[in-house]
């Protein structure tokens, strides 16, 4: 009784598989037959008056509108700044690392990936400073620095040299604010 019983469930399993292969096939047939669809007809191209046409595929389609930037905006541009700001802070540290290790290869793709990191600040409207040796420290200067040592030489104090750069938020109306001051030795 048991040899027959799986020979049932066996033609079972067949005709099962076969009407699943008829249907698809059934299923591709109809599709096909239906989805047969005829275009419109094309249009003439509608001309307008007054308007000439140009050729300048880089021409902009609409002009462009700068729009006035929200606190939101702003938020965003600091939160992803200030992001950015610690990545390179851990490349240069990298970079220094290269160049202790005279690895010229690393070293130049460190350099790379660090100035893709300063050309994000800008798009953020955070701009990185720098002071030359031998700035002289006025007020407008001593407010964007952070003196980390160094020793006075004569009557005025000058820069000696940038160990971090400094960075400035840019947000408008002639606005700045100092998002980390630079970092110097005084000589």
């Amino acid at each position: 009784m048991l040899p027959v019983l799986s020979e049932v469930v066996f033609c079972g399993w067949v005709c099962a598989a076969i009407a699943a292969a008829a249907t698809l096939v059934g299923g591709f047939f109809l599709g096909f037959l239906l989805g047969k669809r005829k275009t419109p007809p094309e249009s003439p191209p509608v001309e307008i008056e007054g308007e000439e046409e140009t050729d300048d595929p880089t021409a902009p389609i609409s002009p462009v509108v700068e729009m006035a930037r929200s606190p939101h905006d702003r938020h965003r541009d600091l939160a992803v700044g200030n992001s950015l700001i610690k990545q390179i802070d851990f490349v240069e540290s990298m970079l220094k690392h290269a160049e202790k290790k005279g690895d010229s290869e690393l070293e130049k793709q460190l350099q790379i990936l660090r100035n893709e990191f300063l050309d994000l600040l800008d798009e953020c409207a955070i701009e990185a400073f720098v002071f030359s040796p031998g700035t002289v420290i006025d007020t407008d200067v001593r407010n964007r620095i952070q003196i980390v040592g160094g020793e006075v030489k004569g009557e005025r104090s000058v820069v000696a040299e940038t160990v971090q750069r400094g960075y400035l938020y840019l947000h408008g109306d002639d606005q700045t604010m100092i998002v980390r001051k630079a970092e110097i030795m005084i000589g």
